[in-house]
């Protein structure tokens, strides 16, 4: 009985200090594996993944981010090599995940490792529009995920699939809404962004991802740019060689009026030439025009637009790149090379919002050259754009003494409103909107509708929920304006805001 007992004593005192050793050292492994990852090092990374799924039979998550390697990429170049690499690793994460919970049900690491691979499915079969694969792995990974919360609340790296799913089908249209209900599927835009924001703070492996997610979650959907800015500028602090984490803290900085911050991060992307990720190369280009053009150097916001025009890209901000392009020559009166980019945007297949808004323009100045008054608009908005302030303030002012069209009136207001909001200047702001909105305009009804927009955000400021709602819901009742999609999607996502509060 003696001998039982120091047995069982001495296998405890030995052998589970070695279990927690083997766990320790295989998620140290997989630590630097991401590292390698998120600098994106793929082979260095596809090696760290390899030797865990080499001698760690019983562990299924170096197969889920060895499958990763190749999501990102995919959701990058569309390369169809990228694509089946990533299935045939999917497929093997599933059974290898699969047989583990066959042996233990309750494996949590087991659960997360299939969760995560039907997530990742669902992303790469929904953008390779194999769409009923796509639905069939977000039901799989909502279904696994809801269970492994429910009996693990404390595996924070499984709130990241939680929160993005209930984020995603908080978007989905109102029409539909009554198809996911019966399906039995629902979502809460709250929920999903504090579910990702307790995977950024808390989950041991899935922050990158959460931050990067929230990043744009924040600037696309909540406009909040700075937010995004911050969460972006640890990813490029913590990963400096990563093109994707660089370009998109570029496009945030040039949102927030900070050029000079923006192009200095697109030369690194540049400098990098990572082929990879030629995407992100190619729609580097297209922001460095953007710059150039925000600071009125047209002649050289054209070398990179006709460079990004000039790489095979996809349709998206085609039409946009075209279309300031021809704004560069013909406010050097270089009238007839602007006209042949009018065409060609016209012509060009994108359908974001800044894409049709390009292509609208377009058959304007097509039918008449762009007026001195708004001339000066342009250069006085691209001040703004520039962060500029106190120039463009004194630009716009000018334009108004030459008693400019009521459109241009317009134009001046919003644009003055949007500096003294930006300054904190809330009261000078509101006085300037006010204006705009009571302009009924034909060219550029988008003004007035951004005007409310931006005015119910002074209202929140102010603690003034009742007028800023009246605003939101006043937009939201219109149509057939600029930006329509990104207005819509503000304005809920600022009455979720509200409702919240």
């Amino acid at each position: 009985m003696q001998r039982r007992f120091f047995l069982s004593l001495f296998i405890i005192i030995t052998y589970f200090p070695n279990l927690k050793l083997f766990a320790d050292n295989y998620e140290n492994i997989l630590s630097e594996g991401l590292s390698y990852s998120y600098n994106l090092k793929f082979n260095e990374a596809e090696s760290k993944f390899n030797y865990l799924i080499d001698n760690f039979k019983n562990d299924a998550r170096a197969h889920v981010y060895r499958a990763n390697l190749y999501v990102w990429q995919y959701l990058s170049d569309k390369r169809e090599t990228d694509l089946k690499k990533f299935e045939s690793y999917s497929d093997l994460t599933i059974s290898v995940a699969e047989n583990i919970l066959i042996k233990n049900p309750k494996d949590a690491d087991a659960l997360f490792s299939l969760a995560s691979i039907y997530g990742y499915r669902t992303l790469v079969f929904l953008f390779a529009k194999k769409y009923v694969d796509g639905i069939w792995s977000a039901k799989k990974c909502l279904s696994i995920t809801e269970d492994l919360i429910s009996s693990h609340p404390k595996y924070y790296d499984a709130y990241l699939w939680s929160g993005l799913f209930n984020f995603a089908l908080s978007q989905i249209p109102g029409a539909f809404k009554f198809v996911l209900n019966v399906a039995g599927a629902h979502g809460d835009f709250n929920t999903g962004l504090k579910q990702i924001e307790i995977a950024a703070l808390k989950s041991k492996f899935a922050e990158v991802e959460a931050n990067y997610f929230l990043s744009q979650i924040t600037s696309s959907y909540l406009n909040e740019n700075q937010f995004s800015a911050d969460y972006l500028l640890q990813l490029v602090n913590k990963y400096p060689n990563n093109s994707l984490f660089l370009y998109s803290l570029a496009s945030e900085y040039i949102k927030l009026n900070r050029i000079d911050s923006a192009v200095a991060l697109l030369d690194r992307v540049i400098e990098l030439n990572n082929q990879k990720f030629q995407k992100v190369l190619n729609l580097t280009y297209f922001l460095k025009g953007d710059c150039y053009f925000f600071q009125n150097q047209f002649n050289l916001a054209k070398v990179f637009y006709q460079k990004f025009l000039d790489s095979p890209v996809d349709d998206d901000f085609k039409p946009t790149a075209s279309f300031r392009l021809g704004l560069c020559y013909e406010l050097k009166n270089q009238r007839d090379e602007a006209k042949k980019y009018y065409r060609y945007s016209i012509n060009s297949k994108g359908e974001s919002d800044d894409d049709l808004f390009a292509k609208r323009f377009c058959e304007i100045y097509l039918s008449r050259r762009i007026e001195p008054n708004e001339a000066a608009i342009f250069l006085a908005e691209n001040l703004r754009q520039n962060g500029k302030y106190d120039y463009a303030i004194a630009s716009f002012e000018n334009v108004l003494t030459r008693n400019p069209n009521i459109e241009i009136k317009a134009k001046i207001f919003y644009n003055l409103g949007r500096i003294y909001f930006l300054r904190g200047e809330t009261y000078l702001a509101k006085s300037y909107f006010e204006k705009a909105i009571r302009i009924t305009l034909e060219e550029e009804k988008s003004i007035r509708q951004f005007s409310k927009y931006y005015l119910a955000r002074i209202f929140v400021l102010h603690y003034e929920k009742e007028p800023a709602r009246r605003l939101l819901d006043e937009i939201l009742k219109e149509n057939s304006y600029d930006y329509e999609k990104t207005l819509t999607i503000w304005c809920e996502a600022l009455k979720n805001k509200i409702s919240e509060e």
